[in-house]
């Protein structure tokens, strides 16, 4: 009798971390980004690749990846948001609209930052 609660106890457990696996497409390699200001930001692969040319990334270590980034921390925050909402946005067609409107409010910004942030880019 015990056997039996053994076995049915495993093949729960077994269930239950079957429903918990995570995929290797759901873990993202991290990435850090230093301003010219020395900010740090730390931000998934698919984002930084948004901002940085593959040749851009320096490999500090086998598990850090970082990048120095030619901008003011103020900028590369704003570029992080803009990148970050492109990659989790995944635009459909019906979701252009919306992104295109989020765009303009985004952009909604001093002279001198809006110069600045198209130099960066």
């Amino acid at each position: 009798m015990a056997d039996a609660f053994k076995t049915t106890s495993e093949s729960g457990l077994d269930k239950e971390f079957e429903d918990l696996t995570i995929s290797d497409n759901q873990i993202q390699e991290r990435i850090v980004l230093k301003s010219s200001d020395d900010e740090i930001f730390e931000v998934d692969e698919a984002t930084a690749r948004q901002i940085l040319t593959p040749a851009a990334l320096l490999v500090k270590d086998s598990h850090v990846k970082q990048a120095a980034v030619p901008v003011k921390g103020k900028i590369l925050a704003k570029l992080i948001e803009y990148c970050k909402k492109l990659v989790d946005g995944a635009v459909s067609s019906s979701g252009e609209y919306h992104l295109r409107k989020w765009e303009a409010e985004f952009m909604e910004v001093d002279q001198s930052t809006l110069f600045q942030i198209m130099m960066a880019a």
